[in-house]
């Protein structure tokens, strides 16, 4: 096993992606030229499409599907590939697959109630909506969409047979969405799962909504992991994730922080309006003792940094040395006192500690990536063409809340 490629996602994970295919981890990408693996394949795909990719990763070779993990490791940026062989250590020592996946993913299509502005139709029936009715006008400034002709592929009778058979030999199950709170296929998912009480769930949510009967079906999960995405505080969250409500989100994510099974992360997205509202989203996070999971935008480049002026990129280079220093000198100080405390203080000392040390090496993945990112002026001009549509559909305007973002001339 050669450990600078190895990865334990192919030997115990799978992901059913919102169109139905089949990955198995969520930063896979297919070459064009693969057969089109799905749900109504998965046996074939589980013994066969992903064994020369095993051999690969065993072997020291960097299989060309996993160019994202490639990528951030060539940056110094943790890669999803390091993150998962340490989460599942117990497993990289494996040479063949498990008979089934214990690592299983479920994107529940794109059923959702918020319209973000880094998110696509893909991912949002709302955008799919938007997009549908002002096509157009997307069409105008170059920004169109494919569409699956199987959006409820997870309703058919062959992904159910499928799900039937994994769900028994789960340990951990992730699921996304679309929003998984608001779907019917997610709640009924979870009843479905015989001894939820031996299961580690991780759901990614936006948290617009956390019913009683949410927090009913949670409770039975041996532990739960709740990551909610947030791109700002305040108003430039009800900017960024259009359609939703700063106040209410914290109303449910403070509902959520008094369940005993649940652990709270932020998932941010970092992208070029990231580069002005970063430091409110790391503030409120240390605030609440809630630490960060982070990626980095690929996908559409036109809202990623590559657009991001010299000026914008030197300010957020900047601001990121003062709060890294910031955290450092509390971590610092924490760590000179060396004094006796009684646990309970010790414990609360190590949650802070932690956080604190969270915190510091995401502004640490952001700044390596921000200092290699190359000016690129179309992506620059893309991102008003976007942003500026987006405010006419919608009655918004970016300009009056990111003032540092200047339209190029």
């Amino acid at each position: 096993m050669n450990s600078k490629t190895f990865c334990v996602a192919p030997f115990i994970g799978v992901e059913f992606r919102k169109n139905g295919r089949l990955g198995p981890c969520c930063r896979y990408a297919y070459i064009k030229k693969d057969v089109d693996w799905n749900f109504r394949n998965y046996d074939q795909w589980w013994e066969e499409y992903l064994t020369p990719m095993r051999e690969e990763l065993l072997n020291g070779i960097e299989h060309t599907g996993c160019q994202n993990c490639w990528r951030d490791e060539q940056l110094g940026i943790k890669s999803y590939r390091e993150s998962l062989n340490e989460e599942f250590v117990t497993y990289t020592n494996l040479t063949a697959p498990l008979p089934a996946p214990i690592h299983q993913m479920y994107n529940y299509g794109n059923f959702c109630n918020l319209k973000c502005i880094m998110c696509s139709p893909f991912a949002s029936s709302q955008l799919e909506t938007e997009f549908k009715q002002n096509k157009s006008k997307f069409n105008a400034i170059n920004v169109d969409y494919q569409f699956t002709t199987e959006i409820k592929w997870f309703r058919t009778d062959e992904f159910n047979k499928s799900k039937q058979k994994l769900l028994p030999g789960a340990e951990q199950i992730l699921i996304q969405g679309g929003e998984p709170f608001l779907s019917p296929d997610v709640l009924d998912l979870f009843r479905e799962i015989q001894h939820p009480e031996n299961v580690i769930l991780t759901i990614i949510s936006n948290m617009t909504t956390f019913t009683d009967e949410i927090v009913d079906l949670l409770s039975k999960f041996k532990h739960v992991r709740l990551v909610v995405s947030l791109e700002g505080v305040g108003k430039y969250n009800n900017y960024l994730r259009y359609g939703s409500e700063w106040d209410v989100i914290v109303s449910n994510i403070d509902k959520s922080l008094a369940m005993p099974n649940l652990d709270f992360s932020i998932a941010h997205t970092f992208q070029r309006t990231s580069l002005t509202c970063w430091i409110p989203i790391f503030k409120w996070a240390l605030d609440r003792n809630i630490p960060l999971r982070t990626n980095i935008l690929d996908h559409p480049m036109h809202l990623s940094v590559n657009g991001a002026t010299a000026e914008e990129k030197n300010a957020f280079l900047h601001d990121a040395v003062e709060l890294y220093n910031v955290f450092n000198n509390e971590y610092d100080t924490i760590m000179s006192d060396t004094g006796y405390k009684p646990k309970p203080e010790m414990a609360i000392r190590f949650q802070r500690l932690t956080l604190l040390s969270n915190l510091k090496s995401h502004i640490e993945r952001f700044k390596t990536y921000v200092e290699s990112v190359v000016y690129n002026h179309d992506d620059n001009l893309q991102f008003w063409r976007y942003v500026d549509l987006l405010d006419e559909l919608r009655d918004t305007k970016l300009s009056s809340l990111f003032n540092t973002i200047h339209r190029p001339v």
